[in-house]
């Protein structure tokens, strides 16, 4: 039998039974009074903003102002980009029909014969002669 401890505080008794806890090994209790957690995050890619993953933390961001900023200018974005797209596609539609006009090609593909006729008639070196005039005429008329 031990001793009764007498003229013991409340003080005393706290320190003893810290120091007995501390002593003994930590265990981690598995699913007991611990509420759960999930550690899951939500990333907003428009707003670069990390959240926590439960619904009602995703609605209050994407019912807030920034966000809803971040989607209109996105949405305006991907607008300008396609309408920009279908420009370019079409001035380059445009320029291969003047192609295929100026060498004689129809709609089907296919050669007219009274254009085609010249077709592949070029003299290389008769156009640099023409450049190389053109040059030389261009010079003389800048000197006084």
């Amino acid at each position: 039998h031990s001793q009764p401890v007498r003229n013991c505080n409340k003080t005393s008794i706290k320190t003893m039974a810290s120091s007995y806890a501390s002593h003994q090994p930590q265990k981690k209790a598995k699913g007991g009074n611990e509420p759960w957690r999930s550690n899951d995050r939500h990333y907003c890619a428009l707003c670069n903003a990390w959240m926590g993953s439960d619904r009602q933390s995703i609605l209050l961001h994407e019912n807030g102002k920034k966000h809803r900023e971040a989607v209109e200018q996105d949405l305006k974005r991907r607008r300008d980009d396609k309408a920009k797209k279908e420009k370019e596609k079409k001035d380059l539609e445009s320029v291969f029909a003047k192609v295929n006009a100026a060498a004689g090609v129809s709609a089907g593909g296919v050669c007219e014969p009274a254009v085609s006729n010249n077709f592949g008639t070029a003299k290389p070196w008769e156009y640099l002669a023409r450049q190389n005039n053109q040059v030389t005429q261009a010079a003389q008329a800048v000197k006084p």
